[in-house]
Formats: structure tokens, sequence, C-alpha cells
């Protein structure tokens, strides 16, 4: 009867490390989040979770371009790169990135793949004056351990529950064509879940709600060493190291809804005054391809477009790519001072009353001035 009762209690403990090794080593082997080597041929794996996935996005899979951002890149096609290019590339977008976060998985990229010879990242205009370290997301909350060089805490991964679910979904998922393969055309893009155009910008701005300030205050010293940390650390220090990677980086192209946030509010005049300072930090290098829209004031003012006052469509990333092939919108030293005088005098002075007034559907309505 003892002999019974020890041979039970030894079961009850073999059976759920059995298990679980079981578990930790389906998981493994399927690697739905790529932290242990690329896509297992034949496997249907679903791309889409950001930050759990662009880690091995960057680590384990064959490219040679990468197209890295905030949501202002997640409609970015990878197919529309590699036939523009002639690259074989993949996309890593961090919807709330900011620059130090994208900068990362810019890194991991080039330390991990040798092949890497193009960067196409979007730095997001409103985030230029912001800390060097900043990021959205908890700290508490970000799954690390998919991020380090720490085997031990692998467990958090190997045990995960949706790692699991997703695991047995790449291997058994089916559609209509036998797969559920996410592309990375397809991964991230937000298109199909939701509506574009004048009536769901104009619903996504409340202009009336907002204060105005009355006055366009300067870029104080604090935001200028604010701007030079920034700039410094997410993206000069990544081009002097890696001279022979070309980086096409484009100022994302927001709304006049959001210059005119920027204008009511009294940041405008700092918001451009930073965005120079950003350009004559990059245009040294010869490495580096930048490019701005602002001053194609038929897109700036095309609400149509965009789906709110910053995120413009899918179409507009198609031509983001096609013009960046062209060179239409590039900055170089020849001509970046004449670009900044320019936009400086043109959304100082812009007539944003009139714009609102005929963009909303408002005819008539004057706020502000």
């Amino acid at each position: 009867m003892k002999n019974k009762a020890k041979a039970w209690a030894l079961a009850l403990m073999i059976i759920p490390v059995f298990f679980l090794s079981g578990v930790a080593a389906f998981i493994a082997y399927v690697d739905p989040y790529f932290h242990f080597h690329g896509p297992l041929e034949g496997v249907g794996y679903i791309l889409e979770d950001e930050r759990y996935q662009n880690d091995g996005i960057a680590r384990n899979f064959d490219y040679d371009a990468m197209i890295a951002g905030t949501s202002m890149t997640e409609n970015f096609k990878t197919s529309s790169l590699d036939r523009i290019f002639g690259t074989r590339s993949v996309k890593v977008p961090f919807s709330g990135g900011s620059y130090y976060e994208v900068d990362n998985i810019v890194r991991v990229g080039i330390k991990h793949n040798k092949d890497l010879k193009i960067v196409v990242r979007g730095l997001d205009y409103g985030r230029i004056i912001e800390d060097k370290d900043h990021t959205d997301y908890d700290p508490d909350t970000y799954p690390t351990y998919l991020y380090d060089d720490k085997p031990l805490n692998d467990i958090n991964y190997l045990l995960n529950k949706e790692a699991l679910f997703m695991g047995i979904q790449d291997i058994l998922g089916f559609d209509a064509k036998g797969k559920i393969t996410t592309s990375f055309d397809d991964y991230a893009n937000w298109t199909p879940y939701f509506a574009t155009g004048r009536d769901a910008v104009n619903a996504s701005y409340n202009r009336a709600a907002l204060e105005y300030v009355g006055e366009q205050y300067p870029i104080t010293e604090e935001q200028k060493e604010t701007v030079i940390g920034n700039v410094t650390q997410n993206i000069v220090r990544t081009v002097e190291e890696n001279p022979d990677i070309e980086f096409y980086l484009f100022i994302t192209p927001y709304s006049i809804y959001y210059m005119d946030f920027f204008y009511v509010r009294g940041m405008m005049r700092a918001q451009l005054e930073a965005e120079r300072m950003m350009i004559e930090m990059l245009v040294p290098y010869d490495n580096v391809h930048l490019f701005s829209f602002y001053t194609d004031y038929d897109l700036i003012t095309d609400i149509d477009s965009y789906r709110d006052i910053g995120h413009y469509n899918e179409q507009v990333s198609e031509n983001i790519l096609e013009w960046m092939h062209e060179g239409k919108g590039l900055i170089t030293k020849d001509n970046w001072e004449e670009y900044c005088d320019e936009v400086y005098d043109h959304y100082m002075n812009f007539d944003y009353d009139g714009a609102y007034a005929e963009l909303s559907g408002k005819e008539g309505v004057v706020l502000y001035k």
C-alpha cells in the first residue's frame, strides 16, 4: 500500500513536469515570436504582436532591407519596397513608438543581419522634442525577456499561455487557401479597421475644445538640449556607426489639422525650429537620404487622405516609397536651409482659421482671429 502511495505521489510530480516540458518544447520548436529561429517551412505564422515579434523578426529573418517606425509606417508594404528598390525586406513597426524604441529595433537588425543595406525609417514629426530615453509603454509589462540575451528568463516565453495558443494556431489554422500566414504587407496594416476621409478626420478633431494661446513661442534652451539628445542618441549614433547602410529617413507628413493644433496651442514656432535643428544634424551624412513632404501643400491639406489629424492612408504610404526612390522631397546639404525657411514662412503665416472653416464644412466660421 505504501509503495502504491509513493508511486502515485511520484506520478503526480512527474506528470506536470512532462506536460510543461512538452509545452516548452512545442513553443521552442514552432517559435511563434521567432525568439530562437526564423519561420519554419510549411508553418502558417500569424504576424500580429509587434512588441512580441519584432525583435525575433529583426534577429532571425532573412532580409537586406528594413521598414521601421511607428503607426505612421504600419501601412507600408514590403512588397512595394522590394519592387521599387530591388530589396528583400521586413517590416518592424511599433505603434506609439518613440525615437528610442525605433532606434533599438534598427540596431537589433544591424547587429544580427550583416546583409542589411537599406533602412527605411519614419521620423515622427511630433516626437522631435522628446527625451532621448522616452517610451510610451509600461516597462513592467514589456516582454524584456524576448529582447535580452539571458537564457534563464526564456522560461517566461516557453511557458507562456498566449505563445502556446499562437503556436497551435500557426500549426493548425487554415484559411480558404489552406494557410493563415500574414504577410508583411498585412502585418500591422490598419487599413481594414479604420475609416479614412474628411468625415473621419473631422470627427477626430475637436478644435473648439482647445485653448487658443495667441502667441507662437520659440524653442527653449531646455527643448534644444532635448532635441540634440534625442537625435544624437537615436538617429545620428546609428548612422555614424554604420556608414555602409543607406538610411532613407522621412519626416512623417501630418495633415494640416495637426499643424493647426500646433498653431492653436502656440507650439508651431518651436516645432519648426526643432525640425530645423534635426535636419541640420542629419544632412552632413552621406549615407542619410532625408525626406520631407511638408512642402507638398496639396498633400498636407488633403484630409481625404487621412484617418485622423496625423495618420495618412495606405496610398500615401505607397507614394512615399515611390517619392523617396524618385528623390522627391529630398533634403540635402545644398537645399536644407531653403527648405526650412520655406516651411517656416508657410506654416507660421498660414490661414488656419480659413482652412478649418473650409475643410470642416463650417463656412465662414472663424474661431481665433
